[in-house]
């Protein structure tokens, strides 16, 4: 059973930290598009599997390498750990989504303040979302 370990941090604090790891490099293009696409789903939810098929993968892996990943440089920049579970080398997704509801497959939620950063530095297109 996963369970909570914190709160996330402000989309104000997400929002520097996006910004300071695409100058740095460390925040990937790869990392970022996965951030996207995962936005680009109605209520910024779906599996992995979906992401990694709107990205052009051929399965889910793709996809949990590039937002665990992002999660991980995020997460060292804001100085948090992952906000699920009780691994502290696990879960760094949970510093990008929260689970959604529960079925067959899990679901990655982008937390609010994720999807605020993005929205407030014009790197998602609001308008235009998949109806996926």
């Amino acid at each position: 059973m996963r369970s909570k370990r914190s709160s996330a941090p402000l989309a104000t604090a997400y929002a520097s930290a996006i910004t300071s790891t695409i100058k740095s490099g460390c925040l990937t293009k790869a990392m970022l598009r996965a951030m996207q696409t995962l936005y680009s789903f109605r209520g910024h939810a779906a599996t992995a599997g979906q992401v990694a098929k709107k990205m052009g993968y051929r399965a889910h892996g793709g996809a949990c390498l590039r937002i665990g990943s992002a999660g991980r440089v995020l997460a060292n920049t804001l100085r948090i750990g992952p906000l699920w579970g009780d691994d502290p080398e696990a879960n760094w997704w949970s510093v990008i989504a929260n689970e959604g509801a529960p079925g067959k497959y899990f679901i990655w939620k982008m937390r609010d303040e994720v999807a605020e950063a993005l929205e407030s530095l014009d790197l998602v297109d609001r308008k235009r979302r998949s109806c996926t």
